[in-house]
């Protein structure tokens, strides 16, 4: 990727997307489904699911009809956007931004998984490509570019991950959970790399990479499939139902 344009465009994609995403996590987060804060005079907040396009056109449109007639708008627009930018001159850095914001706010609306733990997982999977990238190894700005895809699915499936975890625990109990969890997740970590020198020394550098990448992608998998997993969706979370039946 040694053309700036499409740096820039990239960059700027990946910013909008995390903003996005960031966003709705923090409103996730803090408010309940279909309350209102008034941040200021003329500026409030509501939190309310969209599953159609902007301002709920074709919400109530079956899914069968409504996803891949959404799917086919979003690959057309960023198949126009790509080959506008291939035709951009390389002097006009703002007009690549602004294919970037568009390519990036494009993707960030469709990134709204049916079954956010699921998404995590797929997020997570990612982890893999940049073990993968170091076995020919590639050159360097791919590498670089692979471990930003990394991150990118890093930061997404925490998203997911957080924003389940917030909507299905309860409060009182939300801070073991979520302590338990960063045990497991911080505690394996220093064992993997007091590993790995051993056994790359037993088995070569190149096995160690591609075992951790089939690791990565196994767990992942496993992950994906299990019952429970699965289960949770992006409907109304539990602790909600709970509240709203209690009253």
């Amino acid at each position: 990727m040694r053309d700036p344009r499409w740096r820039l465009a990239l960059a700027v994609a990946i910013g909008v997307l995390a903003a996005d995403q960031a966003t709705k996590a923090l409103v996730a987060r803090t408010l309940r489904l279909h309350e209102t804060v008034v941040w200021l005079p003329v500026f409030a907040v509501t939190y309310v699911r969209n599953t159609g396009a902007a301002f709920g056109v074709l919400a109530d449109v079956p899914p069968g009809v409504r996803l891949p007639l959404f799917l086919a708008i979003t690959l057309g627009a960023a198949g126009a956007l790509v080959s506008f930018l291939r035709r951009t001159p390389r002097e006009q850095p703002w007009v690549v931004a602004a294919i970037g914001g568009i390519l990036g706010g494009a993707v960030a609306l469709r990134l709204r998984p049916n079954r956010p733990l699921v998404g995590a997982f797929a997020g997570w999977s990612l982890s893999a490509l940049p073990a993968l990238a170091l076995l020919p190894p590639l050159p360097t700005a791919a590498i670089a570019v692979a471990y930003g895809v990394f991150q990118a699915g890093i930061a997404f499936g925490n998203n997911q991950f957080d924003t389940v975890l917030q909507r299905e625990i309860p409060s009182h109990l939300l801070s073991r959970v979520d302590s338990f969890v960063w045990v497991v997740a911080l505690g394996l970590s220093p064992v993997g790399q007091a590993l790995a020198g051993p056994a790359s020394e037993a088995f070569s550098t190149d096995a160690v990479l591609v075992t951790a990448a089939v690791l990565v992608v196994a767990s992942c998998a496993v992950g994906i499939a299990a019952p429970s997993v699965r289960a949770i969706t992006g409907a109304t979370p539990a602790v909600a139902r709970a509240s709203g039946s209690a009253r």
